[in-house]
């Protein structure tokens, strides 16, 4: 990832996420749940998963992970943990007002 003048670390690894230049030491499960999470907090539900469904698919084909029990994408999986960073999104809502 390349550092922009003005542009946040949240928006710059938004923008290598979308755009599959995210590199395999940088694709750690902090930076997963990262864009899950703001995701989650400037989308609604069905968005937020949408686009998270379609970049990590995208991302896993750029990084050659092929689909099994153990690695690559996993729709089950995928949908819990949306689910929860939903949830923790809409929790620090509530703590924050």
């Amino acid at each position: 990832m390349t550092h922009n003048i003005g542009v946040t670390a949240e928006q710059e690894l938004l923008n290598a996420f979308e755009s599959s230049s995210v590199s395999p030491d940088q694709w750690t499960h902090r930076a997963h749940v990262r864009v899950a999470y703001l995701f989650a907090s400037r989308f609604d539900l069905d968005t937020a998963i949408a686009r998270m469904r379609s970049g990590l698919q995208a991302l896993n084909a750029v990084h050659r992970v092929p689909d099994s029990v153990d690695r690559g994408y996993n729709e089950t999986i995928r949908s819990l943990r949306s689910w929860a960073c939903y949830g923790l999104f809409l929790c620090s809502l509530r703590l924050s007002r």
